[in-house]
């Protein structure tokens, strides 16, 4: 008489043809169902994630948005600084805080980008009322420190006088 042998995918005839093991089930159908318990279990994890990285957007919003204008900061003064340099002339921007706006040299007024507070630290005795960063054919500039913020985020420019070079430390 042949023997049937069991391997691991199911019971094996002499013929080597394989049968399948039917498991039948038992207990109650609703055995394989979630209980309410792990579902109100899930829907607090989900909440509680939902809301924390509801609460992390608007700091996300107000750094990206201290990048643009620190980016924007940059390349306008690299800009002036490069122009200086070139024309052999001197080149400046012009900020009015109050207005929130700013010019190049003689042209005409723009508004500043919205949402980002800026301020002007002078090193040297500046003139005028208005904040003035210059730049001079030699590659000097007005030694001066911009503060950038946004939010609980705030970024740092410093204008060497020496070298006109803009260096930047985030906060």
């Amino acid at each position: 008489m042949a023997s049937t042998t069991l391997s691991p995918w199911g019971l094996m005839e002499p013929s080597g043809v394989r049968k399948r093991i039917v498991m039948w089930r038992t207990g109650s159908s609703s055995e394989g169902a979630f209980t309410l318990l792990e579902v109100l279990v899930v829907l607090v994890i989900l909440s509680l994630v939902g809301t924390v990285t509801a609460l992390g957007l608007p700091n996300a919003r107000d750094r990206v948005r201290l990048t643009q204008v620190g980016a924007w900061l940059d390349s306008m003064l690299a800009d002036l600084r490069g122009q200086a340099r070139r024309e052999g002339r001197m080149r400046w921007v012009e900020f009015d805080m109050e207005a929130r706006r700013y010019r190049v040299s003689d042209a005409a007024w723009r508004a500043l980008p919205p949402d980002v507070a800026l301020s002007f630290e002078h090193r040297r005795p500046a003139t005028g009322s208005t904040p003035v960063i210059a730049f001079l054919p030699d590659g000097t500039g007005s030694e001066v420190v911009i503060t950038m913020q946004a939010g609980a985020y705030s970024s740092v420019r410093h204008i060497g006088w020496l070298t006109g070079l803009i260096r930047r430390a985030n906060h």
